[in-house]
């Protein structure tokens, strides 16, 4: 009886070893899937950092890489020509559960209630998907651009504070600084102009209120990283919230960080809230606060909740998406310039010698810094 037991099990968990260690047909080449862990042992190796562990699987089985994280699928397309055309298909426009990090979200519950394919999902444009991000997307296109995104019209304010850094740069060296870095002037800069967008205030490079998000956001962005995935991993996302395994997967310290934004972010959005005066908008808060306001249909994504939490978490990834990729592509472009002093002499040149809007050189190097 017991060999028929112990049998029994063995062919059960022979089963269930195969089940799990399958992949869908087609499914790219990548490395081998496991049970419960994926293909994580594979792509971690020695680095603390995702996309680094990737290098060498991408380089072994090709641009179009499979791989498990857990028990999710995921496809990493590493070519830009296959990558263009894929991003052309309406069928990879939908947006995958980032559960269980969509739990430090604010008002991820109301997600849950916006229909299946939002299940899973943090509010806001980045990680929805359906009508709620359709209408999140038109709404943030448009008025967006009617507070200067994009358009020309912000090219003043930009000026401004392009003169702000130099003035602050050349403070720093009058100080007897040897090295100067850019880093921090540059994000303090970007900052301030998404601040005077979004809140319509105008901030001095010197306000610790930017130095405090600018700090908000640096931590979140580090905090990701192999001990973060492990929550993908686990049965159920709830269980991160368990006070060991919150520790283990490193969800202290996104909870941790998460909160210290939100609190923020939350007392400027509360204020703006307090001081809204309906004929005189002085930013895109202002103007999807009145928007929230004015809607009555339940199903919308600009209603009562659902509607603010929306707001709250755009607000939040545009501060983190426009911080980081632009203070990184012009500290690029200055390290370029840098070891390439002849680009810096044809640039200025161009500069000073054409006098309408052909600059042929400088649309160049633009374009060239772009594709880098």
């Amino acid at each position: 009886m017991s060999v028929v037991l112990v049998s029994a099990l063995v062919l059960v968990f022979l089963i269930w070893f195969y089940k799990r260690t399958q992949k869908p047909k087609r499914f790219p080449p990548g490395p081998p899937r496991w049970p419960i862990v994926g293909s994580l042992p594979y792509i971690s190796g020695k680095h603390n950092n995702l996309l680094l562990g990737l290098r060498a699987p991408v380089k072994k089985f090709g641009p179009i890489l499979g791989y498990y994280i857990g028990t999710t699928p995921i496809v990493l397309i590493s070519d830009f020509d296959v990558l263009k055309e894929i991003c052309k298909l309406d069928s990879v426009s939908y947006r995958p559960s980032i559960s269980p990090l969509h739990f430090f979200r604010q008002g991820w519950e109301t997600m849950q209630e916006s229909g299946d394919a939002n299940k899973g999902r943090a509010p806001g444009i980045v990680f929805s998907n359906g009508f709620y991000w359709r209408e999140q997307r038109k709404f943030l296109s448009k008025n967006l651009k009617d507070f200067g995104f994009g358009k020309l019209s912000l090219e003043t304010l930009l000026d401004e504070e392009v003169l702000n850094l130099c003035r602050h740069l050349k403070q720093e060296s009058r100080n007897g600084s040897i090295q100067v870095s850019m880093m921090q002037p540059l994000k303090l800069v970007i900052i301030s102009i998404l601040w005077t967008i979004l809140f319509g205030e105008q901030k001095d490079l010197k306000d610790s209120k930017l130095s405090k998000l600018i700090e908000l956001i640096d931590e979140g962005l580090r905090v990701v990283s192999p001990q973060t995935f492990l929550g993908l991993i686990l049965p159920d996302p709830a269980m991160t919230k368990w006070p060991v395994l919150k520790n283990l997967t490193g969800m202290n310290m996104v909870e941790r960080i998460r909160a210290g934004t939100n609190k923020f972010i939350g007392q400027h959005i509360k204020e703006h809230q307090r001081t809204m005066d309906e004929n005189n908008i002085r930013g895109f808060v202002d103007r999807q606060l009145m928007e929230i306001q004015q809607t009555t249909d339940p199903k919308s994504s600009f209603y009562g909740k659902t509607g603010y939490y929306a707001m709250f978490n755009n607000v939040a990834d545009i501060f983190l998406a426009g911080q980081d990729t632009t203070s990184s592509s012009i500290l690029w472009t200055f390290l370029y310039l840098l070891h390439h002093p002849e680009v810096q002499l044809k640039l200025h040149k161009e500069l000073d010698e054409v006098h309408d809007t052909n600059l042929h050189f400088i649309n160049i190097f633009c374009h060239f810094i772009q594709e880098s």
